[in-house]
C-alpha cells in the first residue's frame, strides 16, 4: 500500500532536507517521501552502492557519507533492515533516511560562527582595555618616577642647605622625636647625629624646664606658626656632658605636616655672662620672622639665610663679607 507506507515515511521527515525511502530486499525502491517519480522503481542493488554495502555487512543498521546512488548527490544515508521473525518474510525491507550534510551542520556552523565573532569581540575589548591600562600605567609610572626623582633631588638640596647652614638645626615630629640633625649640633651639644636621631627633644631641655616643654610643643603643633622661643628669658640647652649652653631657638612648621623645626643658634656657655645678648634688640630669630612672617618650612629658613645674615651684618655695623 504506497499510501500507507508513504504516510509512515512522511512522519519521520523532521527537516525539509530529509528524504525517506522504502526498498525491497532485492534493491527496488518501492516508496519515497517526498514522492519523486524518478526514484520509484530504481534498483539500488549495484556494486559499491550504500545499499549493497549495508546488505553485505549483515548489520541491522548502517550509516554512510558520500554520493548516493538514489539521489546522485552527497548525502548522509542511514539504513535499517526490517524483517520481523513473526511475519515469516522471505525477503527483508530496507528503510533509508537521507539528509544533506550542509543542512545538518548549518545550525552548528551558524552558532560556531556567532560564538567565534563574540569571542573575537571579547578578545578585542580585553586587548584594548589591557592596552589602554598599560598605557595609563606607563604614564603613571613615569609620573611617579619623575615625582620620586624630583623628591630625591629636593631632599638632597634640602639636606645640603641643612648641612651648610652655620647654625645647629634639629627637626622633630609632633611627638617630639628628633628625625634629622646637622653636623653643627655635634659641636654645640656634643651628640653625634646617630645619637640624636630617635632621641626625644625633651632630653635636650634642662631638667628644671623639661616638665612644661611637652605642653609648649603640643601647643605649637595645634597652631603651627613661625615663632621664637623665650628670647627675653634666655633659652638653655643641655649638652651630652651635662653642662648647659645659651641658645636662641626659632621653630617653624615643616612641609605642612605636624613636624616641628628647631633652629638652634649657638650662644654663650652657661658660665659666661649673657647680658650682651639681651642688649641686642634684634637677633637672628627676630630678623628671620620679621623678614618674612609667612615662613613655613626649613627650606624657607635656610633659603633666606643670606638675606638674614646680611641684615644682621648691617645691624651690627659690619660688612656682610666680614660678618
Amino acid at each position: 500500500d504506497p499510501v500507507f507506507y508513504g504516510v509512515l515515511l512522511e512522519s519521520i521527515r523532521f527537516t525539509p532536507d530529509t528524504t525517506t525511502a522504502l526498498a525491497h530486499g532485492d534493491g527496488e525502491v518501492l516508496v519515497t517521501a517526498p514522492v519523486e517519480a524518478t526514484q520509484l522503481g530504481k534498483d539500488l542493488a549495484v556494486s559499491s552502492s550504500f545499499f549493497t554495502q549495508h546488505k553485505n555487512s549483515g548489520r541491522a543498521a548502517s550509516i554512510f557519507n558520500g554520493v548516493t546512488h538514489l539521489t546522485g548527490d552527497a548525502r548522509m544515508m542511514a539504513f535499517q533492515t526490517v524483517q520481523p521473525p513473526e511475519l515469516a518474510m522471505d525477503k527483508p525491507l530496507m528503510v533509508a533516511v537521507l539528509r544533506v550534510p550542509e543542512a545538518i551542520h548549518a545550525g552548528w556552523r551558524g552558532k560556531a560562527i556567532q560564538m567565534a565573532w563574540l569571542y573575537a569581540g571579547l578578545c578585542l575589548m580585553v586587548c584594548s582595555a589591557l592596552f589602554f591600562y598599560q598605557q595609563r600605567r606607563r604614564v603613571f609610572r613615569h609620573l611617579a618616577h619623575a615625582k620620586e626623582s624630583a623628591l630625591r633631588a629636593s631632599e638632597a638640596r634640602l639636606r645640603s642647605f641643612f648641612e651648610a647652614t652655620p647654625d645647629a638645626l634639629l627637626i622633630s615630629n609632633a611627638q617630639g622625636t628628633i628625625t634629622m640633625a646637622n653636623q653643627q649640633v655635634e659641636a654645640l651639644l656634643g651628640y653625634s647625629m646617630e645619637e640624636l636621631v630617635g632621641k626625644s627633644i625633651e632630653e635636650l631641655v634642662p631638667k628644671r624646664s623639661r616638665g612644661g616643654h611637652p605642653k609648649l610643643r603640643f601647643g605649637f603643633a595645634c597652631t603651627p606658626a613661625a615663632r621664637r622661643m623665650a628670647t627675653r628669658m634666655g633659652t638653655k640647652a643641655l649638652r651630652k656632658n651635662g653642662s648647659e649652653c645659651d641658645v636662641e631657638v626659632c621653630v617653624v612648621p615643616h612641609d605642612g605636616r605636624t613636624c616641628v623645626v628647631h633652629a638652634w643658634v649657638p650662644g654663650h656657655h652657661v658660665d659666661e655672662p649673657i647680658a650682651p645678648r639681651h642688649e641686642a634688640p634684634r637677633r637672628l630669630g627676630d630678623i628671620a620672622i620679621e623678614h618674612d612672617p609667612t615662613l613655613r618650612s626649613v627650606g624657607d629658613v635656610v633659603g633666606r639665610a643670606h638675606v638674614i645674615k646680611t641684615n644682621s651684618a648691617h645691624w651690627q655695623g659690619l660688612e656682610p663679607r666680614t660678618f
